[in-house]
């Protein structure tokens, strides 16, 4: 489920900034598919226990945070 979200949520921000020709968009991109693989790493490690869990929401946590204040800042501007 999260990984699907994960897809559509950033297909759908990659048009809007290609559809608004927004000059960044190559390291936000990047930035996505660098999640989108440390996300993959996890999942294929197989999160089992509890431990594992509060490390994915660590990740996911921190990710979305510095991503959000960082890059998708820039982008609203």
């Amino acid at each position: 489920l999260l990984d699907r979200y994960i897809v559509v949520h950033f297909e759908a921000e990659e048009k809007y900034m290609r559809d608004t020709q927004y000059k960044g968009i190559k390291a936000h991109i990047k930035a996505h598919d660098d999640f989108k693989k440390i996300f993959e790493n996890f999942k294929n490690s197989g999160v089992s226990n509890k431990e594992d869990s509060i490390k994915l929401f660590k990740m996911l946590k921190e990710w979305l945070t510095s991503h959000e204040l960082g890059f998708d800042k820039l982008f609203l501007k």
